[in-house]
C-alpha cells in the first residue's frame, strides 16, 4: 500500500480492532484492540480480555490485506444487517470507503482467528 489507509473491523461480539498506515510509513501499520468490556456488553459479564496495541509489517501486513479483500469480493457470504455473529468492516482507501457485513462462518472465524493473533 502506498497511501493512507484505515481497516475498521468490528467481530462478531462487537470488539474492534482499527488498523491504520499513513502515507509515510507504507510498509508497516499500527493497530488498536478495544475489547468489549462486561459494563459494555448485552449479558453484563462478556468481556472480550485485555485492550493491546501494536503494528502489523511485513507478511502479517500482506495476510490481513489478502484476508479483507478476500472476504470483500466474497459476496455470497455478505448480509443485509449486522446480527450478532456477524462481522462488520469498514475500509478506507485510494479507491474510497466501502463497508459491508460477513456472516458467522468458517472464513469469518479464520479471520477472528488471525486478527486476535495479532501481538
Amino acid at each position: 500500500m502506498t497511501a493512507e489507509w484505515s481497516i475498521l473491523y468490528s467481530d462478531g461480539s462487537a470488539n474492534r480492532y482499527r488498523f491504520h498506515a499513513a502515507d509515510d510509513d507504507a510498509d508497516a501499520a499500527t493497530f488498536v484492540y478495544e475489547p468489549v468490556t462486561p459494563e459494555r456488553s448485552s449479558t453484563g459479564t462478556y468481556s472480550g480480555g485485555p485492550p493491546r496495541a501494536g503494528r502489523v509489517a511485513g507478511e502479517a501486513l500482506a495476510t490481513l490485506w489478502r484476508q479483507v479483500r478476500a472476504l470483500e469480493e466474497a459476496v455470497h457470504l455478505h448480509v443485509a444487517d449486522r446480527g450478532k455473529g456477524t462481522g462488520a468492516f469498514s475500509v478506507t482507501d485510494g479507491d474510497g470507503t466501502r463497508t459491508y457485513i460477513i456472516a458467522r462462518g468458517a472464513e469469518l472465524a479464520a479471520f477472528d482467528a488471525f486478527v486476535a493473533a495479532l501481538a
